[in-house]
């Protein structure tokens, strides 16, 4: 399993609440996946590059990935409404991290601790996949 975190904000660079949340959050997260007997590791504060190459090269194990940072809705050049994760240098389009898992892996699931994060297609995916949003903000289909 991975935890990535940022607290990148979705316009303005770093967001000091969203860093002192993430900082209060990760004793009490890694201690609970610790009593269950879950391996994980963090990557703080990566770029979508990153992540989308880490995704790509991921091995034939289970994909698990806990976000926790900002996320909001984006309007494509086709009028589509698709939930995005704000990350340092560009924001990651959820459905292009869940095409990017690849064949081998037998079932992914996704855990997104961001605002706007349920406007997810997991069609795109191209294994299993459940999605699970803890988004602060309703969604509605534009």
């Amino acid at each position: 399993m991975v935890i990535v975190d940022s607290a990148e904000s979705c316009d303005t660079g770093t967001d000091s609440d969203m860093a002192q949340a993430i900082e209060a959050s990760r004793p009490l997260l890694e201690q609970s996946l610790q009593k269950i007997g879950v391996r994980f590791h963090r990557i703080e504060a990566p770029n979508a590059t990153e992540l989308m190459e880490m995704v790509k090269h991921w091995g034939d194990s289970p994909f698990k990935l806990i976000y926790m940072g900002h996320g909001r809705v984006e309007t494509t050049a086709t009028q589509e409404s698709q939930s995005v994760l704000c990350m340092p240098g560009a924001h990651l389009i959820i459905d292009d991290l869940l095409a990017a898992i690849p064949e081998r892996v037998p079932y992914a699931v996704v855990v997104l601790d961001a605002c706007a994060s349920a406007n997810v297609d997991v069609r795109k995916s191209r294994v299993p996949t459940a999605v699970i949003s803890a988004s602060t903000e309703p969604i509605t289909h534009g």
